[in-house]
């Protein structure tokens, strides 16, 4: 059996917060590939629309900064 000793190496490089979410950007290296993820962290309470909306919007921004482009991500009104 051929033994390969890979280690995976995981960080939060960023992260993006509304009042009821958390969203981690998270690079993963493996030794040979980087892939980057968003991780979501949500409260078990049920969301109001406006806060599923300000989720969708730092869903979207967290999504802007693994491509690396200007968040196309306008604020979200009365706030």
């Amino acid at each position: 059996m051929n033994s390969q000793n890979t280690t995976t190496v995981v960080t939060d490089t960023d992260q993006v917060r509304t009042d009821r979410a958390v969203l981690s950007v998270r690079t993963v290296h493996d030794g040979h590939d980087y892939q980057r993820h968003v991780i979501l962290e949500v409260d078990d309470e049920p969301m109001t629309a406006r806060q599923a909306r300000e989720t969708a919007a730092a869903l979207l921004e967290a999504a802007d900064r693994i491509d690396g482009r200007e968040s196309q991500v306008l604020s979200i009104c009365g706030k």
